[in-house]
């Protein structure tokens, strides 16, 4: 609206100009005294048209009076004193016939700006006093060219008791602004609220939502002007965010909540607050669309929600400025897919000692699934000592089945363990060793075989060193003693009866029995191991040389020897060879 000279004053509607004109000669008489005419018109505004509405004021009225087709025969500018409602302008104007048609244009102006115009045929008569000629007059002064008209802000809310200025911008029809205009300001009900004349409006102290409307004056091409409209909301002040909907809903990790949160925002008796902006936090890892949004007419505003990836109990935060924050918890589901092995198998065990082994219920992410309790089965998968195990099943806790009694007798290197649970995709542990456990027994790892008396066992026997269940232990260094067990002659076990283990194994290259004999055993010892004893074995008369056994005694000439002298077949160890 552009600005205006403070002594520019309002002029009535129902001002009138009164025109006297006189006539000297008729063309259709002789020369003789003049008569006189005397005309009045009456510019009229636009229906509706209020000046002071769009802050116009006339303090000047030209007249301009035509006689067709460019005769000018007058035309005068007079001020229009605030004071008055009618203006007498008078002329004398010689009339060429009688009656006489002239065009009148009515100028009504601020200062030099034209503001309205009008023109309209008005026929004169001789020595008549013709009616007041009503000449409807158009907007004609700045911004007569506006087509639309936008009103900033647009779609307010105001809270009550507050006062809020509007701002115009004035478009042409091809879009151009149009700097210069005058426009008047309303409401749809100004019962309750009014703008003033410079678009501030102050709101009422009572909740209401009403128009904002600005208009042009009317022209000849926009009979009604260009007008624009807003809603604004009257309101008292917020006090308060409340939970609508959608908290404690559920999501995969990473997923997005089915339903979205709403809150309303609400003043002191209860009722929304309508353009409120709303924060929403989203939570940890996760996202909210939008993170502001502004409350509509019920004071609602509401996000949608996309989950971080951490399972669990999450919250996003919901706050409005001046307000107390709220927060709205949500959980993090999660379904499982696949099995892990959570705690695997070190690189290596002992043989026989027991270990933990951990699987877990995960989702697709990793996340484990709490509410898994299904049964978890673990069984062997690579088995390079032949071991024997289980397979053990255990029910999963929230989602988590612990096997704490795993346990392999086998040394080996490269076994594995493999969980499976119906449709759940199976885990596979990393490969680990069993390592044989401390030395807890002896073993013939070569067996005595059957020897000749007084020769050397061949091959060698030789002892190993165990843990207790049968692995060897080549750690073992340890001194093993040999003897004999069974002993059916009472025969002495010949040769290097003690040994100190390499690698665990002890070996008797030099072990001989004197005497033979069927069953012998021998016993192998060493402090803190179990005895080993051998499979039987036989002992043999080795190299064979004749032997008076029984030798002849003096006897008389023809006579038998008695005894009878006999001899045998024995070994270097006095062994009778049997065979």
């Amino acid at each position: 609206m552009p600005d205006r000279p403070s002594w520019v004053r309002p002029i009535a509607l129902t001002a009138s100009v009164a025109l006297a004109v006189s006539l000297a000669t008729c063309a259709r008489e002789s020369a003789g005294p003049p008569r006189h005419a005397a005309f009045s018109v009456a510019p009229v505004l636009p229906s509706g048209t209020s000046l002071a509405a769009f802050n116009l004021s006339i303090d000047n009225v030209r007249l301009i009076v035509v006689r067709p087709p460019a005769d000018t025969v007058f035309d005068q500018t007079v001020a229009f004193p605030a004071n008055q409602s009618s203006l007498p302008i008078s002329a004398d104007i010689p009339l060429e016939q009688s009656p006489e048609t002239f065009q009148v244009t009515i100028q009504l102006l601020s200062g030099t700006t034209l503001l309205f115009a009008g023109t309209q045929n008005v026929s004169v008569t001789a020595d008549q006093v013709t009616p007041p000629a009503q000449i409807p007059v158009t907007y004609s002064g700045p911004g007569q060219n506006v087509a639309s008209l936008i009103i900033d802000p647009p779609d307010s809310v105001l809270t009550q008791g507050g006062t809020l200025q509007f701002r115009l911008t004035a478009k042409d029809a091809q879009g151009v602004i149009v700097p210069t205009f005058y426009a008047s300001w309303t409401t749809s009900d100004t019962n309750v609220a009014k703008v003033d004349a410079t678009g501030v409006l102050t709101a009422p102290l009572s909740r209401a939502t009403l128009n904002v409307i600005a208009r042009t004056p009317p022209t000849q091409s926009l009979p009604n002007g260009a007008s624009s409209s807003t809603p604004i909301t009257f309101a008292p002040a917020a006090t308060a965010i409340s939970i609508v909907s959608g908290c404690n809903q559920g999501a995969q990790p990473g997923g997005q909540l089915p339903q979205p949160v709403v809150v309303r925002v609400i003043a002191g008796d209860q009722l929304g607050v309508k353009g409120v902006a709303v924060q929403f936090t989203a939570p940890p890892g996760g996202a909210v669309v939008p993170t502001q949004a502004v409350t509509d007419a019920n004071g609602l505003a509401q996000t949608v929600v996309t989950l971080g990836t951490t399972p669990g109990p999450t919250s996003l935060s919901i706050n409005a400025s001046g307000l107390s924050p709220v927060t709205c918890n949500q959980t993090v589901q999660t379904l499982a897919t696949k099995l892990a092995i959570t705690v695997q198998p070190t690189g290596s065990v002992t043989a026989g000692a027991l270990f933990t082994v951990v699987v877990t219920a995960q989702d697709a992410l990793g996340n484990t699934d709490v509410s898994f309790a299904g049964s978890v089965t673990l069984a062997l998968g690579a088995n390079p000592g032949g071991a024997v195990f289980g397979p053990q099943t255990v029910t999963a806790v929230a989602g988590v089945a612990t096997f704490g009694s795993v346990a392999l007798a086998k040394a080996g290197i490269g076994y594995t363990l493999v969980a499976t649970s119906g449709v759940l995709t199976p885990a596979t542990s990393i490969p680990f060793d069993v390592i044989p456990a401390a030395p807890a027994q002896l073993v013939f790892s070569v067996e005595p075989t059957t020897v000749g008396a007084g020769n050397p066992i061949t091959p060698a026997v030789v002892v190993a060193a165990q843990d207790a269940f049968g692995n060897p232990t080549p750690a073992f260094a340890g001194s093993v003693t040999i003897a004999l067990g069974t002993n059916p002659t009472g025969a002495t076990l010949g040769g290097t009866l003690s040994q100190i283990a390499a690698g665990g194994v002890a070996t008797f290259a030099d072990l001989a029995v004197n005497k033979v004999g069927l069953g012998y055993t021998l016993v192998a010892s060493s402090g803190g191991s179990s005895n080993a004893t051998s499979t039987s074995f036989n002992v043999t008369t080795s190299t064979t040389q004749l032997a008076f056994t029984t030798p002849p005694q003096n006897v008389t000439a023809g006579s038998a020897i008695t005894p009878a002298v006999q001899v045998s077949a024995m070994d270097g160890f006095g062994n009778v060879n049997t065979s």
